[in-house]
């Protein structure tokens, strides 16, 4: 899952540094290594999954981020989410195939790319999968 949520912050409600340096000293909760983070395929050949920031592991209230990578000509399932998801497309290129809410079954999906530094939304509960052409990495966010 991968939303990013950035909010205005005036010099009055900064937060306070003296806090989150001891908490990263402490108990490393805000800073994270990726490279040291549980990684999983879910058994699907030529994915990878890291959830960067979660309800679960990192105590995440309204948002998760997540890493993921799939080998060039394998796909996701199709799926849908209770929430928007955000994709954040590092590297590679591939088709998002979406389909709609207001069909009761997907129907036949629309066919849209997807490439290198590139970014798309799926609506709430919309079917959808991602196939790639070639290696991909992205990230992707939920609220």
């Amino acid at each position: 899952k991968i939303a990013m949520r950035y909010q205005s912050v005036r010099a009055s409600s900064a937060p306070d540094l003296s806090v989150l340096r001891y908490l990263c000293l402490a108990n490393n909760s805000v800073v994270k290594d990726i490279n040291k983070m549980h990684q999983s395929n879910y058994g699907i050949g030529g994915f990878s999954h890291i959830t960067v920031a979660g309800a679960l592991a990192h105590g995440m209230k309204e948002v998760e981020v997540w890493l993921q990578t799939i080998s060039a000509g394998q796909r996701t399932p199709i799926h849908r989410h209770s929430c928007e998801e955000v994709f954040v497309v590092l590297k590679g290129r591939g088709t998002l195939l979406l389909g709609s809410t207001s069909l009761p079954y997907p129907g036949t999906p629309q066919e849209i790319p997807v490439f290198q530094n590139s970014t798309f939304t799926v609506p709430i509960n919309y079917p959808h999968q991602v196939k790639m052409m070639d290696g991909y990495r992205y990230y992707l966010a939920h609220s």
